[in-house]
């Protein structure tokens, strides 16, 4: 029934006796599990329904009011439920009906919901059979996000045409989406037929009689196309006009009509796959966890098997082999919580027992979710914090997760993302934390992404390894309600060392919520020499210090203070002959480098600044100036470059081909830094000596910039600097076209 209404409450099942099951079903496959079979006289059985009561049209423009414990409009009469309605004013309506419902009494997810009915005619009447969420939480959390599924409507201007329709986010008749099946049916308002729905994990198949008419299959929808793996409950009413019902008016002399139920019987599936599984009880810290075990189906065949720690998916192994074995090497000491499920060709799933598996000694030091540490170069999942509790693996400021997601025996609040990606930590107050057990496996300068939502105008966090302030307070400025990747600190780069860490997330402002994070090598350790700073006294107060650059390409220069200066520092770049070094190896870009600042106040939230330069590659040194704001009698200069690190990185091997060959195929880099206030550099690749042309649009496709206008390159690779100091904030997109045929375009954000 199309609505507007929206339903929550509590899961309820009544289970109610096990019933042979009709010819018309699959035999054995279901139980019957919930009925009411109307064998009594008098008021519906208030054990099994309830009612929806009032006249507000109930978001369809309807005209009747729906009355509670009244037996003018529903009764039993011991062979059937009659939903009766009826012309007469009431309340400020002209007409009553009754509209029944299950929730809290009789709620389902999946199973075969059968209704036999013989149904009211007449010109503005809208019976319907249908179901609604109990307690869903997707998108908006209420109608049409939530679902709806119509296993029976009908419109007394359109005689015996029997509608069977679902609403989704997607699919819903507010957009004109709406998917559904009819079928003519002769007689349905003079005699019973059967209208059932059978809803398993993978589709819906609405029949009448037993034939099947319509069917609604998931595919490979997210929660907007299928919201439908939560429970639903029953309502069956009679509605009056409204937009489809009175379409065509109301004829008030057809009154009073009635819509007469058999029964209502509701089963479930039983003929689930079987699994097992088998696994040590301990192993030692570091050794290989092997874990076993089978799977059968007894009316199809296995699809998968998913190997769970906790909530947390392990492996999954496909092929429908019935035996099956998982192994992970190096398992790190903690306690762990085993589980398997099976799910087969209808996508029903069977699963086993929880089985502990104990590691080490100790179950109270943090333990990585998932048995082994998290790689630091994927992705990974907020929800899979550490094991460990309270005060090793998080902080907190509520005992319970008040998510209703996944790990509701744990603290922190764990939410279904609203998008469908899974899960995300939120309610995350100042100060409160979370901790990650990870492995890198090749030090480096890295850039990390965060993909996040906020309500908030900004949000703010710090990152650490092993106890060691990575970012400083990280502030995302405006950020959006839905979830959306942050690049952070892309243009100074967080410097991680090689091996197994504990990395801690902890949030300042925002009440940010977090779905994941992934860290991007920019340049490898041995990609990477510490330039020694021999510091020379200079008459004007500052310190020179020489880089011997060999080989001709571009380098990247980290400029990374350790401590809190006691003056402010600034550096710069120049070459071997006293000039500023050309921002890219071509000779296209004429602009100069800035100079970097670390002063007192910021210090600590810019440990690390990069500056990119390309240099000819002769031998003679290029030279990098440090020089202080504060005159040589304030304080000695010494005591400052003791706190100063450089270090020189080839970008040209780290993001192209190997320096001394040639590109073998056009390439376009992502532009470094991105984010970038207000400049950016841009790097190309060409195999050959081409022209070139690289424009910059805003996402209307409106011109920004023209960087190079049919410009011949040689072979090699190439950088260009941009300069948005122009243009507002915003996403904008660069295009390069080379010779006449090649096109290719990315993406890259100012802020300011």
């Amino acid at each position: 029934m199309r609505t507007g209404h929206s339903a929550t409450s509590f899961f309820v099942c009544l289970l109610v006796g096990v019933m042979p099951v009709p010819n018309l079903l699959a035999q054995s496959s279901w139980e019957l599990i919930w009925n009411d079979e109307f064998d009594y006289t008098g008021l519906p059985d208030s054990t099994r329904w309830s009612y929806d009561v009032g006249g507000h049209g109930w978001g369809n423009q309807e005209d009747q009011f729906y009355t509670e414990n009244r037996e003018e409009n529903a009764r039993a009469d011991g062979d059937h439920l009659i939903i009766e309605a009826r012309k007469e004013d009431w309340r400020g309506r002209s007409y009553t009906s009754a509209r029944l419902v299950s929730k809290h009494k009789g709620d389902w997810t999946y199973g075969r919901i059968e209704v036999r009915a013989q149904l009211p005619s007449g010109r503005g009447t809208w019976p319907a059979i249908w179901m609604l969420p109990t307690n869903s939480h997707y998108g908006n959390g209420g109608w049409p996000d939530t679902g709806e599924i119509d296993i029976m409507e009908h419109v007394g201007f359109d005689q015996d045409l029997i509608h069977a329709t679902i609403h989704t986010d997607a699919y819903n008749h507010m957009i004109g989406t709406q998917r559904g099946g009819s079928k003519r049916v002769t007689g349905a308002s003079d005699n019973f037929h059967v209208y059932a729905v059978e809803w398993s994990p993978r589709k819906m198949v609405f029949s009448i009689d037993g034939v099947d008419f319509w069917t609604y299959s998931k595919g490979l929808s997210n929660w907007q196309g299928w919201p439908f793996d939560l429970d639903f409950h029953l309502i069956m009413n009679i509605a009056i006009g409204g937009a489809w019902g009175g379409a065509q008016g109301i004829d008030d002399s057809i009154f009073p009509q009635q819509m007469l139920i058999d029964h209502v019987r509701v089963y479930r599936y039983i003929d689930f796959p079987q699994v097992t599984l088998a696994a040590p009880a301990t192993l030692e810290a570091g050794e290989t966890a092997v874990i076993t075990g089978t799977s059968v189906d007894p009316d199809g065949r296995i699809l998968r098997v998913n190997l769970y720690q906790d909530d947390g998916l392990l492996e999954t192994i496909t092929g429908g082999a019935s035996e099956w074995s998982w192994s992970t090497s190096n398992v790190s000491a903690g306690c762990y919580k085993l589980r398997a499920e099976a799910t087969d060709d209808g996508g029903w799933i069977g699963s086993t027992d929880v089985q502990s598996l104990t590691v080490g000694n100790s179950c109270t030091g943090n333990a990585p979710y998932l048995m082994s540490p998290h790689p630091i170069q994927d992705r990974i999942e907020a929800e899979y914090f550490d094991l460990g509790g309270p005060g090793v693996a998080y902080r907190d400021l509520s005992p319970t997760n008040e998510g209703g997601g996944i790990r509701l025996h744990e603290g922190v609040d764990v939410f279904p993302t609203t998008d469908g990606a899974g899960y995300h930590i939120g309610n995350t107050a100042r100060r409160e934390w979370v901790t990650y057990t990870v492995h890198v496996d090749q030090a480096g300068i890295y850039d990390l992404q965060v993909r996040l939502a906020s309500q908030a105008n900004q949000v703010s966090f710090s990152l650490e390894f092993d106890g060691v302030d990575k970012i400083g307070v990280f502030t995302h400025q405006s950020p959006s309600d839905d979830f959306r990747t942050v690049r952070v600190i892309t243009e100074d780069g967080i410097a991680l060392e090689e091996g197994i860490q504990i990395m801690k997330l902890q949030f300042f402002s925002g009440v940010p919520k977090v779905n994941w994070l992934k860290f991007r090598l920019r340049s490898p350790t041995d990609n990477m020499t510490k330039a020694g700073i021999e510091l020379s006294e200079m008459a004007d107060g500052s310190a020179v210090t020489t880089l011997s650059v060999d080989e001709a390409g571009s380098q990247t220069y980290y400029v990374k203070l350790t401590s809190e200066p006691s003056a402010d520092v600034k550096v710069a770049i120049s070459g071997h002959d006293g000039t500023d070094l050309m921002l890219d190896n071509d000779g296209d870009a004429s602009t100069d480098f800035s100079e970097l600042t670390f002063t007192m106040e910021n210090w600590n939230a810019a440990q690390a600044v990069m500056m990119t330069a390309a240099v000819d590659g002769d031998g003679d040194d290029d030279i990098v100036t440090l020089m202080h704001t504060a005159s040589s009698s304030d304080m000695a200069y010494d005591s400052v470059s003791v706190n100063l690190e450089v270090t020189v990185t080839d970008v040209t091997q780290t993001n192209f081909e190997d320096a001394n060959e040639l590109p073998k195929e056009i390439a376009l880099d992502q532009n470094f830094p991105n984010p970038f206030n207000p400049s950016t550099s841009i790097r190309f690749a060409l195999p050959e000596s081409e022209t070139v042309t690289l424009r910059v649009y805003d996402t209307l496709g409106r011109p920004a910039a023209t960087l190079l206008d049919q410009k011949p390159h040689t072979a090699g690779t190439h950088t260009v600097r941009f300069d948005g100091a122009g243009l507002a904030s915003g996403v904008y997109l660069y295009r390069l076209e080379v010779g006449a045929s090649v096109l290719m375009t990315r993406y890259m954000q100012l802020i300011k």
